[in-house]
């Protein structure tokens, strides 16, 4: 992490620094990642982006093909992510996604947290 030249120079930062400093952030951030149900909102936190939904403008929740900046925004058949229904408009959240089965299980849990029916489909407009 410090330039180990001998001598009475004060060490100076190598750029290790910085991507340690950049690792450390994003741990941190990966922390809080997800959704949380409270009674007035659902909270979708990701990467970058922490939104707030009105929890009666939530009328579905689901899983589909994940699509997002790891696979350049293409639909992938192996791995899922979870998505809302919100004001008749589906909104995909790709940081979560993963296996199929547990994405799936997941979207259960939040329909019967968000005590919304399940529309016999996995998969949303589009």
């Amino acid at each position: 992490m410090f330039d180990p030249t001998p001598g009475p120079d004060q060490p100076t930062l190598m750029p290790g620094t910085l991507v340690v400093a950049f690792e450390l952030v994003l741990l941190v951030r990966v922390l809080r990642l997800g959704v949380t149900v409270t009674p007035d909102h659902v909270i979708s936190r990701g990467w970058f982006l922490t939104r707030r939904y009105p929890r009666p403008s939530i009328s579905g929740a689901g899983a589909t093909g994940y699509s997002g900046g790891y696979n350049r925004w293409s639909r992938s058949k192996a791995f899922t992510m979870l998505w809302i229904r919100v004001d008749e408009s589906a909104v995909d959240l790709p940081h979560i996604a993963g296996r199929p089965q547990k994405i799936h299980r997941l979207a259960d849990e939040l329909r019967v947290a968000l005590s919304v029916a399940t529309d016999g489909s996995s998969d949303h407009d589009g």
